[in-house]
């Protein structure tokens, strides 16, 4: 962590800092966990240019005001700079701690608001994630999920011009794949195991939101793509929110599409393969 940095978090916290342990990094900022001289300890998000962490410090604040989601408290932020709570995990994962999470999610999608999207755009990892009000929720998926991070992908040269193409195809029969929510529900927005921390077998904070007003769905869906939960947390959830079978085969594929193009944009790879695979058992393979 660069000095000027640790001079500016011991200045605001008037402590110390006596150890710093480098946690991870991606291509937007890196993650430090600090330990004052008085014991406290913080996590430290430091962003390298283009990613500003005041939006990640203002989305955490929105979850912390507006609802009861357990997230990090934040000590300090600013563009490249952004100091919360350290919150050990013991690693409890398990049928308790799944059940937990499932109550905390149905609480949250319970809070409602008159469109979708958000008050302003927010950002999903690293990537810019755009929130137009829409009352239309299939117009909204179409436009600033799919056929936006489509773009993006494309544009960075992560997806070719088949793929861009199906995607605009698949966007156009989504009428006939997905309905409306009974509500637009705020959502995380990033549900992964990587963004949750577990303590005495229950969820002690989720972090990284990318938060937004959408179709819950789009939410339970993204659990499925990397097994974030047993599916005892399926059956708690669906104590508030039917999932039916359709759900499962047809529109967890579709709206995971979203976070696969993230993906693509972010790592290429496989998942360019594994969006292409999800298009053609949608759309024909051809360019017409």
């Amino acid at each position: 962590m660069k000095n000027e940095n640790i001079a500016i978090i011991e200045a605001y916290c008037e402590q110390k800092i006596v150890q710093t342990t480098y946690i991870l990094g991606n291509e937007g900022c890196e993650v430090w966990k600090v330990q004052f001289d008085n014991g406290m300890e913080a996590a430290v998000k430091t962003a390298f240019e283009g990613h500003n962490l005041e939006i990640e410090a203002g989305m955490i604040l929105y979850l912390k005001e507006n609802t009861q989601l357990p997230v990090p408290e934040i000590i300090y932020n600013r563009s490249d700079l952004l100091v919360m709570e350290w919150i050990e995990s013991d690693a409890s994962k398990n049928i308790h701690s799944d059940e937990h999470a499932a109550e905390l999610l149905a609480a949250l999608h319970e809070i409602k608001a008159p469109q979708h999207g958000f008050a302003e755009d927010t950002l999903i990892g690293t990537l810019h994630q755009p929130n137009p009000w829409n009352l239309n929720w299939i117009e909204f998926f179409r436009d600033h999920r799919l056929r936006y991070m489509a773009q993006v992908a494309y544009d960075h040269g992560h997806l070719s011009s088949e793929i861009l193409h199906k995607v605009d195809k698949l966007a156009e029969k989504l009428p006939s794949l997905i309905a409306p929510p009974s509500h637009p529900s705020l959502l995380h927005g990033d549900i992964w195991g990587g963004n949750i921390i577990y303590r005495d077998h229950k969820v002690a904070a989720f972090i990284d939101p990318a938060i937004y007003f959408g179709h819950r769905e789009i939410e339970i869906a993204f659990t499925l793509m990397f097994d974030t939960f047993n599916m005892r947390f399926y059956e708690v959830y669906n104590d508030h929110f039917i999932l039916d079978r359709a759900f499962f085969d047809t529109r967890v594929p579709i709206y995971n599409l979203y976070s696969l193009l993230v993906h693509c944009r972010l790592f290429g790879g496989s998942y360019i393969e594994e969006t292409n695979m999800v298009l053609n058992r949608f759309v024909a393979n051809n360019k017409t």
